[in-house]
């Protein structure tokens, strides 16, 4: 035979509580949705890289041919086919490789 339960009684509510209460159920109300929590991270990998590729041309103009590479190899790690990261790798290895010798 299953244990009888008691039913669970809410806790009472003073008037000074109300509007504390208020702010947590709106705040659950507004919480966004999965869909939009994903949209969001989608967009903020997409400004990461843009930002990433405007500091690597820089870099590349300036010269600064392994921070290229690097910045690059890092948009390639949020973006693995991303190609304007693949020519800017391949411009700075030739620059790297020319100035060795």
């Amino acid at each position: 035979m299953a244990a009888k339960t008691e039913p669970t009684t809410q806790p009472k509510v003073t008037q000074q509580q109300v509007p504390e209460v208020i702010e947590k159920i709106e705040t659950v109300v507004k919480t966004e949705s999965p869909k939009e929590i994903a949209e969001e991270a989608a967009e903020e990998k997409r400004l990461k890289i843009v930002n990433l590729t405007v500091q690597a041309r820089t870099k590349l103009i300036k010269g600064e041919y392994q921070k290229v590479v690097d910045m690059a190899q890092e948009i390639l790690g949020l973006d693995p086919e991303h190609r304007e990261a693949k020519t800017l790798i391949e411009k700075a290895s030739v620059k790297i490789s020319g100035t060795a010798q």
